[in-house]
């Protein structure tokens, strides 16, 4: 297995010395060594010089042969910038972190492992989410789906989604013919490679477990855009093309998803009325969904509680 090499593509873009750091050592303590860490800086733009010059000084002192480094000359976002490092990327198998979170030791070790047992193509985890005191404040898994062939796999992933761009690894070349992600949506970009990848019927295999912890809030976080509630109708109306596939309340689910998650996104840009109204609209047209829901998750809650206590 360690003739395999894998590389790991780190965008950065406006990130404080400290978590940057915390992610790149993250990957050159990883217990699987044959890796590159392809790093794209993303700060081209004249006002983010000082986080230019944060990367570049970053590299530097780290001094390893185990990371690429690139400059974009222009500012291609995170869709961009992850798909110029997949195409500079010299290992057989791509990942990803994003430059504010971090692996556990064993993560590439762990899914190159799965990867090369069950002869997979690409291949997804479960994600921690962890707060700025590094506690667990959720923990997203799949563990609802039952069968990988491409029919199931594609009706959980419009009705849940797939998603969690640094769980995921893909052999290189099927990752390139897939085309990477796609750079012309605001939002989502990791839903529509996976549906993308889904599409292509390509051997799909889920680990189950968290090598990865995702840092929640505290720092610049794209979710914060002004033009996520207009991605996110996209989003919707992108599903909406594809509900010949799915069944009533499959669909039903799909716009009730939609609506909890606008009340989300209205949270998350300090809009705390409009979440509020939000929130009540979605239980007013759909009470038996809510309902659900609602239990589903304080159930999930006290699980992840229960996992913090024993970490």
């Amino acid at each position: 297995m360690e003739d395999v090499k894998v590389s790991i593509i780190v965008p950065s873009y406006r990130r404080d010395e400290y978590f940057l750091s915390r992610s790149l050592n993250s990957l050159l303590t990883q217990t699987y060594q044959n890796i590159e860490i392809v790093l794209v800086c993303d700060n081209a733009l004249e006002k983010n010089a000082e986080y230019r010059a944060i990367v570049e000084k970053m590299v530097n002192d780290l001094n390893s042969d185990k990371i690429t480094f690139i400059q974009n000359q222009e500012n291609l976002g995170a869709s961009g910038t992850r798909n110029a490092g997949i195409e500079i990327a010299a290992g057989t198998y791509i990942t990803f972190l994003d430059d504010d979170d971090k692996y556990l030791p064993q993560k590439v070790e762990r899914q190159l492992n799965f990867m090369l047992e069950n002869d997979l193509d690409m291949s997804f985890t479960d994600l921690r989410i962890h707060d700025q005191n590094d506690k667990l404040v959720e923990y997203r898994e799949h563990s609802k789906i039952k069968s990988f062939d491409n029919d199931t796999l594609m009706r959980y992933h419009l009705t849940r989604q797939i998603a969690g761009v640094p769980t995921f690894m893909y052999k290189k070349s099927h990752l390139v013919e897939i085309g990477g992600f796609e750079q012309e949506v605001s939002f989502g970009e990791e839903y529509y490679l996976m549906y993308n990848t889904i599409d292509k019927e390509i051997k799909i295999g889920y680990l189950s477990g968290s090598d990865i912890v995702a840092y929640r809030e505290g720092h610049e976080h794209l979710s914060r855009g002004d033009n996520m509630t207009q991605g996110a109708t996209a989003l919707l109306e992108f599903k909406k093309s594809k509900f010949n596939q799915l069944s009533f309340s499959e669909r039903r689910f799909v716009k009730f998803r939609h609506s909890a998650v606008k009340a989300v996104i209205y949270k998350r840009n300090g809009k705390s009325m409009k979440s509020f109204w939000q929130v009540v609209g979605t239980g007013f047209r759909f009470p038996i969904l809510s309902i659900r829901e609602f239990f589903g998750f304080f159930g999930r809650r006290r699980k992840v509680r229960r996992e913090a206590v024993n970490d």
